[in-house]
């Protein structure tokens, strides 16, 4: 009895040190809305992940969650989940439906219609990066936000937890 009382507090002690850990190094996030479809579906669970932030420059067409002002409800803030698409000193221009980057077209086969819409010409600032979501017809983003800085930017979006996929 008292071993098994023991063995009980363990458990509780590890899942709480686990639980400690995930909320420290990473960020469980729920995607609401469609701006990030095809890859990414409302009311799935992805996982962002903190700590790489200090020691690794942000990479063109990683997921990000950007950390913005907007109300939610009840306080919070709504936050924003979308694929980098240029860093700092890329020069961006965005016509005709098309992004390029450094010149060179973007290759985008995750982006659900082919197709973006919109108008930008300009380097992007030091230490900010340009996001869009996937669905770039349905997607607040740096088209209307602007280059996020990059202290905006809470975590790499690593796996969804549910369902579970990694990236």
């Amino acid at each position: 009895m008292k071993q098994a009382m023991i063995n009980g507090i363990k458990e509780l002690v590890v899942l709480a040190i686990l639980v400690a850990i995930m909320f420290v190094f990473a960020k469980p996030s729920i995607i609401y809305g469609e701006s990030m479809l095809p890859t990414l579906e409302h009311l799935q669970v992805v996982v962002a992940e903190r700590f790489s932030l200090m020691s690794k420059p942000l990479q063109v067409g990683e997921i990000v969650i950007v950390k913005t002002d907007k109300p939610l409800f009840l306080g919070l803030k709504k936050n924003f989940i979308k694929r980098v698409i240029a860093v700092s000193g890329d020069k961006l221009f965005i016509g005709d439906y098309q992004v390029y980057r450094n010149g060179q077209m973007l290759k985008e086969d995750y982006i659900l219609d082919g197709v973006t819409p919109g108008d930008f010409e300009g380097v992007i600032p030091e230490n900010h990066v340009y996001v869009m979501g996937d669905n770039r017809r349905n997607s607040e983003d740096s088209r209307i936000i602007g280059p996020v800085p990059t202290d905006r930017i809470i975590g790499r979006v690593y796996f969804r937890l549910w369902p579970f996929t990694l990236y």
